[in-house]
């Protein structure tokens, strides 16, 4: 699998603005696999209208992977002026990098605004004209004239849809979910609530810098200009009616005055300059409706034993790297799933391995496009084995069973059962022994040289002091570096076999951290410690572990549905925390005492460890 290497970037758009005007800085991280910290620039001269707003994603086609994290602000200047804002830095696995300088112009007079800022930073790129392409619209429609109702020109010109791909789906099967914004009206609109899409795995379709530009549509003999606001898609992790929460929107309407001539309405909307008083500004919510989906459940007629939650359409193969080993080597037999569907759920398949084999935890390695619906690609475990006797051995075949929505049936699926020839170890070469007659000589010459005798003895020991003092500071310096990442780095590999012997407290270093107040990594040891006590609990590999599947994941073991969407909800809050430039907050202890309920809970229950 191809990876690029780690870019980081930071823009502001646009670059000369109105005091009256939004403005949107954004930061940007590509293909950061330990993102620390994100720091914003300078941002003296400004109010933080909104933010920061996360994004996190990944995509992979042809083997190129791209993976990003971005924080987003909107902002509004205090004052006129020239401003250097500086650079923004990223702390990214240890290493610091910067952006280029950011610049922006402010001018002294209130416009109309040139572009609608605000939504620009989820709907158009920065050199986007919000016009461009878009539907025609009537000069009335601009006019506020006297006596008019607001609310009711605002309804018949502005509004914000939910558009789903279908209404009705299989637990696990995609659907698209596509909140759109209508308008006929100049204005200046961001999205102040966010839907938050409780009880499904969300996968978003656009990231930052790929946002659409407004297209025209008519609805009612009516054109509207129209803009994809957020476009995700979703996989339902349970059965029944489940809504969709509204979007909401605030707008800063700009109305002409009644008796403004036709060249006004033109300057209005293409951001020139005019008479501040021949408009009317207004302060307008729009939300959208909520739309409900029926989840059907899956069908529990024909389910194999098997089955543990694809769904989609799939294929299974299995290969060994090496057909012959000795004894004394190490096997890896490679099992890959491909195809379209829920495929960031499936799980690595379970192997029975057969006396005399000795199979291990696989490795995964995945290429996942989540720009097509469904999600389509491969994901690859290689388990790594071992047998230490000669002779021809067959490797355990994998199965996989899943439900296909298009024919609403299962289908299980099965790898070849491979075969491994093992030869005999190589002998380790044997070490050579001091002969009989040398010993003797060498007694000899101890014997009448006594005084070269006690020499030799002295060297020796000498070495044996050397060697022995070395040995014991490596391995001082060893345990050292293992506990410095076990509190410090706490890769996906650390620190689980400790988590799991040494169930006093899992969240230890989290409670350490919280008490020390030069400790600034809390929100990422919180994060990793309660993915650690997770997989060691139940089995479940940790890499597969985030908010989007811990749902899925623990209602397959059987975690109560409270539990579940409280484990849910709080890895959510984390994964905002952890990109946030801000150090340890109040947050913490709350953080910490709701991580150690969840712990308290799923202890004391009975859940089943298979996967």
């Amino acid at each position: 699998m191809l990876c690029a290497q780690v870019k980081f970037s930071a823009s502001i758009a646009p670059i000369a603005a109105q005091k009256n005007e939004y403005v949107t800085l954004r930061l940007i991280v590509e293909n950061g696999v330990d993102v620390q910290k994100i720091t914003p620039p300078n941002l003296n001269g400004f109010m933080v209208v909104s933010g920061p707003s996360q994004e996190t994603g990944m995509s992979s086609i042809n083997g190129a992977v791209t993976q990003y994290v971005a924080l987003s602000y909107i902002l509004q200047p205090l004052k006129s002026g020239k401003f250097n804002l500086g650079v923004a830095t990223a702390t990214i696995a240890n290493k610091i990098y910067k952006s280029k300088a950011l610049f922006i112009e402010v001018s002294k007079s209130l416009g109309s605004g040139r572009r609608q800022q605000a939504i620009a930073q989820t709907l158009l790129p920065a050199d986007a004209d919000a016009n461009a392409g878009t539907a025609d619209i009537d000069f009335k429609d601009y006019v506020l004239h006297k006596g008019e109702n607001v609310a009711e020109k605002v309804s018949k010109n502005m509004f914000l849809q939910l558009e789903t791909s279908k209404k009705s789906c299989f637990v696990g099967e995609a659907l698209v979910a596509n909140y759109k914004f209508y308008s006929r009206l100049k204005s200046e609109s961001r999205l102040s609530k966010n839907p938050s899409f409780n009880g499904f795995s969300v996968i978003d379709l656009s990231a930052p810098d790929d946002m659409q530009s407004p297209h025209a549509a008519r609805v009612n003999g009516r054109d509207y200009n129209v803009y994809s606001i957020r476009k995700a898609q979703l996989y339902p992790l349970q059965a029944g009616d489940v809504t969709l929460d509204a979007a909401t929107m605030e707008n800063e309407i700009q109305f002409l005055k009644e008796g403004e001539s036709v060249s006004a309405a033109e300057d209005l909307l293409n951001g020139f300059n005019i008479d501040p008083n021949a408009f009317i500004t207004q302060a307008v919510s729009i939300s959208s409706k909520p739309v409900t989906v029926q989840v059907k459940a899956l069908p529990e007629e024909g389910k194999p034993v098997t089955f543990k939650g694809a769904v989609g359409n799939f294929l299974i193969s299995a290969a060994v790297q090496k057909n012959t080993l000795s004894a004394d080597e190490t096997g890896n037999l490679i099992i890959t799933i491909s195809g379209s569907g829920n495929l960031q759920l499936i799980t690595a398949p379970d192997l029975s391995w057969p006396q005399g084999i000795s199979g291990f935890e696989p490795q995964l390695s995945e290429t996942i496009d989540n720009s097509k619906i469904p999600i389509s690609g491969e994901k690859v475990f290689v388990y790594p084995f071992t047998i230490q006797n000669s002779g021809s051995f067959s490797l355990p075949a994998a199965t996989l069973s899943f439900f296909n929505p298009n024919t609403a049936q299962y289908k299980t699926i099965v790898t070849n059962s491979l075969k491994v020839i093992i030869l005999k170890a190589v002998a380790p070469a044997k070490s050579k022994k001091l002969s009989a007659s040398a010993s003797s000589n060498y007694a000899s010459i101890l014997g009448t040289n006594w005084w070269w005798g006690i020499i030799a003895v002295t060297l020796l020991v000498a070495l044996g002091m050397y060697y022995y003092t070395k040995r014991v500071k490596n391995n001082l310096n060893s345990k050292m570096v293992k506990a410095d990442v076990l509190s410090a780095n706490l890769s996906e590999n650390s620190a689980i076999t400790a988590v799991a012997t040494s169930q006093r407290n899992p969240l230890e270093l989290s409670e350490i951290c919280l008490l020390k107040e030069d400790c600034y990594r809390f929100f990422e040891l919180l994060n990793q410690e309660l993915k650690q006590f997770l997989s060691a609990k139940f089995l479940i590999p940790i890499g597969s572990i985030n908010s989007s599947s811990v749902s899925f994941l623990l209602d397959r073991k059987g975690v109560d549905n409270e539990t579940v969407l409280q484990t849910e909800k709080l890895f959510k809050a984390l994964e905002l925390q952890l990109y946030s430039p801000l150090k340890q907050n109040e947050l913490g202890r709350q953080f910490y005492s709701e991580a150690q309920e969840i712990v308290q809970v799923i202890k004391d229950g009975s859940y089943s460890v298979n996967l």
